[in-house]
């Protein structure tokens, strides 16, 4: 695959947290397929996501915005881009989907939006059988803010609830915990709110590493705690991509869209939409920007999408909205999915853009993860911070501990790697001080210990490289690999991890 060189100039910034590159390429893919135009013409439609069906992934369902000022809604499509139904509903803007909501004793699909119509949260439920959506809230769900302009779903892998994120242009969010009001219906509380700075839209939660990225759309990419006990200040976020190229951004504004891919474990990425609406001939106008999820989420690439001649599809542009799944969704795509809002659709009104997930896998070198064993529904169950504490055997610890909770980074430098690991056997050996713990049994509790254990760990698994995931990173995520895959001494008998833990 050839990429177009884009030159960035750089400068040297100790306050810029993301790595500057003085050069780098956007490599072109083509879409597979094409949704039928919104109905309506101008700046209609806004973002899509996917909704796996629950047992024949060829059914699964796109559903795109429709942000009309009297007629909008949600408009459903299938995977031939087809339109199947539509949920007039109100000017919704953003979208997005949940799986195993627990209402009324059963798991349930949910699909929620903001509503600019009337300011609130809407939630439906998709019936798998007619693909139509019911409404499931309890009542209208009023937000404090002054508009419903972005919106995304959060569900806590460390305690389970669901949350909505919303904001306005005034870069105020708010997040609201969704719960069953005893009716099988949805209500919702607020819990938490912050203020971005400026003009935000786009968002999305990382269900898996808690945390909640926002757009703040002439400055770049926010890392916010998406817990809502955490502090969302200026001090606990992390700017993961700037609008600025002399500062080695990769974004150019507006920055619209964000959303999660899932790889194996805690691999994955953060993909950005990179309009260019306020620089349409920079050469970082009109991309897409790939991120690691873990750490300083490290840009991977930037990918652009060009025009499939075969197949009369125009090349995509000015796009707000965007969703991905790693899920394979059957012949049609069955690596997973990567989804466009077409800013300028040549053929009529705006529509979305489908592209093969490995297609874009495949552009840069070495290709991005394919992951589509992917089941969203197919989750672990109650994965609890509490239960996690408990855990006695130091090898489960470490991989629940790791993807349980955004405080794998223990020293708080925003990279996981072997500095967090020394700070939590630390922590274990000042808190688990018994004989089992003495392996060199010195009488002393310390990292000789650690070192004969880690060494005992190798010898388990000599045909193992250092990279043992393969990400070629030395860190943390490799010694969780070796922890899983290692034959390992019997369980150690740890005392519980005091509460900031």
């Amino acid at each position: 695959m050839i990429a177009r060189t884009v030159v960035v100039l750089s400068v040297v910034s100790a306050a810029l947290p993301f790595s500057q590159s003085a050069s780098a390429g956007v490599f072109p893919v083509t879409p597979a397929v094409e949704t039928e135009p919104v109905a309506h013409s101008g700046d209609s439609a806004d973002d899509a996501k996917i909704w796996l069906h629950p047992t024949d992934p060829n059914r699964s369902v796109i559903i795109g915005t429709d942000k009309h000022d009297t007629e909008g809604g949600l408009a459903l499509y299938d995977l031939a881009g087809r339109l199947i139904y539509f949920a007039k509903d109100g000017k919704l803007n953003n979208v997005d989907v949940r799986y195993n909501f627990p209402l009324a004793g059963a798991k349930t699909d949910i699909i929620a939006s903001g509503n600019r119509s009337d300011n609130t949260i809407a939630v439906y439920t998709i019936d798998p059988n007619s693909r139509t959506l019911t409404d499931l809230t309890a009542r209208s769900i009023s937000i404090g803010i002054t508009e419903a302009y972005g919106f995304c779903l959060y569900q806590s892998w460390r305690t389970g609830a669901y949350y909505a994120f919303v904001n306005d242009k005034n870069g105020d969010v708010e997040q609201w915990r969704l719960f069953d009001n005893g009716s099988a219906k949805i209500d919702a509380v607020r819990v938490r709110a912050f203020d971005v700075g400026g003009q935000t839209e786009g968002m999305a939660a990382d269900d898996q590493l808690g945390w909640l990225y926002v757009g703040e759309e002439d400055v770049g990419i926010w890392k916010y705690p998406a817990e809502p006990t955490e502090p969302a200040d200026n001090a606990s976020r992390f700017l993961v991509d700037t609008t600025k190229p002399d500062a080695g951004g990769r974004l150019v504004a507006d920055v619209e869209g964000l959303t999660i891919y899932y790889g194996h474990g805690t691999r994955g990425y953060l993909i950005a939409s990179s309009q260019g609406e306020d620089d349409s001939d920079h050469p970082l106008a009109h991309t897409f920007a790939v991120y690691h999820r873990t750490g300083r989420n490290q840009h991977v690439m930037s990918f652009e999408i060009s025009g499939n001649a075969e197949r009369g599809i125009d090349h995509v542009s000015n796009t707000d909205g965007i969703g991905v799944t790693s899920a394979s969704l059957g012949p049609a795509f069955p690596a997973g999915l990567f989804v466009a809002q077409d800013g300028h659709n040549s053929g009529g009104n705006q529509n979305f853009k489908l592209v093969p997930w490995e297609k874009i896998a495949a552009a840069v070198t070495p290709p991005l993860v394919i992951n589509n064993q992917w089941n969203p529904r197919d989750l672990p169950e109650n994965r609890t911070w509490r239960r996690i504490s408990l855990i006695t055997d130091i090898a489960e610890f470490s991989a629940n501990w790791l993807i349980a909770t955004h405080l794998h980074d223990t020293n708080n430098d925003h990279l996981v790697n072997f500095h967090d690991l020394l700070a939590l056997c630390s922590n274990w050996l000042t808190t688990a001080k018994s004989q089992t713990t003495d392996f060199n049994a010195d009488s002393a509790f310390d990292f000789r210990d650690f070192a004969l254990l880690a060494a005992q760990w190798r010898r388990a698994c000599p045909c193992l490289p250092d990279d043992s995931n393969k990400d070629c990173r030395v860190d943390f995520h490799d010694f969780v690999q070796l922890a899983q895959l290692a034959q390992l001494p019997p369980a150690l008998n740890m005392t519980p991890f005091p509460n900031s833990y």
